[in-house]
């Protein structure tokens, strides 16, 4: 398996882990990417930015606006050792 086999899989578990944290985000991102598409702003192929970046923009709202924490925070701090 290659690394760029494995980025979906990243990408999936990211967007499920917050959608565990905000069960609203999935109906949220379906509703955004429903209006970008009707305004014609959805398409890659024109330029335009992904569904999986709309979603990740609905995230970031549900941070700012509503309290939805980063996964980074929740996540146990880890020391990484140095070596001089």
């Amino acid at each position: 398996v290659s690394l760029g086999m494995m980025l979906p899989l990243y990408n999936t578990r990211l967007l499920r882990t917050y959608a565990e944290l905000a069960p609203a985000l999935p109906v949220l991102a379906v509703v955004v990417k429903r209006w970008a598409k009707a305004h014609s702003i959805a398409l890659t192929y024109t330029g335009h930015i992904s569904s999986y970046s709309w979603t990740l923009l609905v995230v970031y709202y549900l941070q700012i606006c509503h309290g939805l924490p980063s996964l980074h925070a929740l996540a146990p701090q880890r020391t990484i050792a140095r070596t001089s």
